[in-house]
């Protein structure tokens, strides 16, 4: 079966390390229907047979309908294991880069995350948790036809929610949720967390936690949004939260990242988006934010859900009445258009 697809890049990137061993993915093509296809070669890929489970369940799903990105085939090749994926467009994280990471506007910023909702709400109906959610593993479909479509990408480090193995610490450190930071229980919520995350980097053009250690990420949600519940420790009652000062933590203070110093409440996003905005887009803004904020709750269990999040001002355009602002109204419905999505 190896020799039905063949590398059409002569010289293919080096192999990246993603705690899974080496991996490789490279555009190939089907010899025998000559479709161009994405191939992700493993070494070591012992763990990968997680992900071939996970992404099986996904047959109980409509995969394109959820913007799951679709495997269609397996096989071993010599040592290595391959899993054939459809070929897509450039992640997130390339997307921005090429434009020099200028931030999106929130309409456009809206089909992705409509999008990424309708995914995480797919996910929690068979019980799956993604854990690694990131602009480089949010993928573009394709970008000049259908603008803004997205799948969801790369499952490596997914969980079954029944078989969690708790006080593991999953996800890159600028996009860790505080839960895991903690070492509590989580569950599907911290792929909530990753998404408000991931709507903010869109936005802004910069990661909201440009931070090289744990106290630093801590000491910046604290910043935003207070800190911790009293309630967030389920298993100490009573139990209150106090940050160390940063003269108190000085092993790590070499290492603060000034930029992120900027952000001290989730309204100072918009001071980082250069952009000129009409009044019907500054009021969008608030929408968006007030969505923003109620991803990014520091206690899960206040923490908004998928389907709510479906629901939310920002998405629906409820907060546009009839005869408001039609013109932006109009714009904004034709992107959702363009990506071929339903309107909310």
């Amino acid at each position: 079966r190896s020799k039905q697809t063949k590398p059409t890049n002569q010289n293919p990137p080096r192999p990246t390390l993603n705690g899974f061993g080496h991996v490789w993915v490279v555009q190939c093509k089907n010899l025998g229907s000559d479709k161009k296809l994405a191939v992700m070669i493993v070494y070591q890929y012992s763990s990968r047979l997680k992900e071939l489970a996970i992404l099986k369940e996904f047959t109980e799903l409509d995969e394109a309908k959820n913007n799951l990105v679709k495997c269609g085939d397996h096989f071993v090749m010599k040592r290595d294991f391959c899993l054939v994926f459809e070929l897509l467009d450039k992640s997130l994280c390339d997307f921005m880069k090429k434009r020099c990471y200028l931030s999106l506007r929130v309409a456009e910023i809206r089909v992705v995350t409509q999008q990424m909702l309708v995914t995480l709400n797919a996910l929690k109906h068979i019980g799956v948790i993604h854990c690694d959610i990131k602009p480089d593993n949010i993928t573009l479909v394709n970008h000049t036809a259908l603008s803004f479509k997205i799948q969801l990408s790369d499952f490596g480090l997914a969980q079954k929610v029944s078989k969690i193995i708790q006080g593991t610490k999953v996800q890159a450190l600028g996009y860790r949720a505080p839960e895991l930071f903690l070492g509590f229980p989580y569950n599907e919520a911290i792929d909530m967390w990753f998404l408000g995350c991931v709507m903010a980097y869109l936005y802004t053009g910069k990661h909201l936690y440009q931070t090289g250690s744990e106290y630093e990420s801590i000491r910046l949600m604290v910043t935003l949004f207070g800190n911790p519940d009293v309630n967030l420790d389920f298993t100490t009652p009573g139990m209150f939260w106090k940050l160390k000062t940063q003269s108190g933590h000085s092993s790590f203070t070499a290492r603060i990242h000034k930029s992120a110093e900027t952000f001290t409440r989730p309204e100072d996003l918009d001071t980082h988006c250069k952009q000129e905005k009409s009044k019907a887009e500054t009021e969008d803004v608030q929408a968006f934010i007030g969505l923003l904020k109620s991803s990014l709750q520091l206690n899960p269990v206040g923490r908004i859900k998928p389907a709510d999040a479906l629901g939310h001002d920002f998405i629906t355009l409820k907060h546009f009445p009839d005869g408001k602002f039609t013109d932006y109204v109009k714009s904004s419905t034709s992107i959702i258009q363009n990506c071929r999505l339903e309107k909310p």
